[in-house]
């Protein structure tokens, strides 16, 4: 047991990721996964194209905490309870914690996507399709490759004290959208989106604050099986590629706060040796979001990745 939380801390602490192979029960898995209900032909989850452009871009079209969200529904005890995962949470960020959120994370294949959908999300940084999606199935987040990112930017005026953790409920493999972890990228603490990143190959990314402080980052591709359990801290940059299989890939995802007083856990660790800034205010460059019909609409902007090419 001192063994494995060596490795744990080691891991964290230098790379801000872990993993824990085959955690999860296969049977449990199908358990959890059997709630998310898709209809045989998975294209007909979509709007229409005439019914997304009368109000496009409405926010709040993804599953919130207490908010139309299938993963509050259902017995998670198997992950929540589980004794491996439990101990982990509390090395890393003390004996008390909290959810800030979990929910399924759906991968939807390239043939099931229309191709006005396609051409729009070709165009932005972002592969979340909710925004397209028929609010009755809306109580998961569907995708579509998501370009490399921080979970810092999703939890607005937060401290830097939380980590993610991705549950694989099937498995994972090249062509079904694995998570990209670039390693140690933490280093640079919290930076804005989009980040000054360009990609060099399949394993190695050039990433840093700014046009004066970046590195070469090496890229952690993370097929894996059933029940599998990843974790991150929420400066650790992540992504996905497209979706290649025919095959939807489910997932759950959390992300979970330090609620502790003590004054060493591996997140406060991490956090304090980061040299660079911890904290934004601003954690967004590429969306404004502006009124129309008492409405918030979030407006894309166009450009300003630096670094970045495909």
């Amino acid at each position: 047991m001192k063994s494995e939380y060596t490795n744990l801390k080691k891991k964290f602490l230098n790379d801000g990721f872990f993993s824990y192979k085959n955690l999860i029960p296969i049977d449990k898995c199908n358990t959890i996964s059997k709630n998310v209900k898709l209809p045989r032909k998975i294209s007909s989850i979509f709007l229409k194209k005439t019914h997304y452009l009368k109000n496009p871009m409405v926010r709040k079209t993804n599953p919130g905490k207490g908010i139309e969200n299938l993963a509050e529904e259902i017995n998670l005890k198997s992950i929540e309870k589980n004794k491996k995962v439990q101990t982990a949470l509390e090395k890393v960020l003390g004996k008390k914690y909290e959810i800030i959120l979990k929910k399924f994370i759906i991968g939807v294949p390239k043939k099931d996507i229309p191709k006005w959908v396609l051409n729009i999300t070709s165009k932005e940084y972002v592969g979340n399709l909710n925004k397209f999606i028929k609010k009755k199935y809306r109580k998961c987040t569907f995708f579509y490759g998501i370009d490399y990112h921080m979970d810092y930017i999703d939890v607005p005026k937060n401290k830097g004290n939380f980590i993610t953790l991705y549950v694989y409920l099937n498995d994972v493999s090249k062509n079904s959208s694995p998570l990209n972890v670039v390693l140690k990228s933490h280093k640079y603490g919290a930076t804005t989106f989009p980040h000054f990143i360009k990609k060099i190959n399949k394993k190695k990314i050039l990433y840093g604050k700014d046009l004066k402080n970046f590195k070469l980052f090496n890229v952690k591709e993370l097929t894996g099986k059933t029940g599998d359990i990843n974790f991150w801290s929420c400066y650790t940059l992540h992504g996905t590629k497209p979706m290649g299989s025919d095959t939807p890939r489910v997932s759950l995802r959390y992300l979970i706060k330090s609620k502790s007083n003590s004054k060493s856990n591996l997140m406060k660790n991490l956090k304090k040796s980061i040299k660079f800034t911890t904290e934004l205010k601003n954690t967004r460059t590429d969306v404004e979001t502006i009124k129309k019909n008492n409405k918030d609409i979030v407006k894309v902007i166009k450009g300003n990745r630096i670094l970045h090419s495909n």
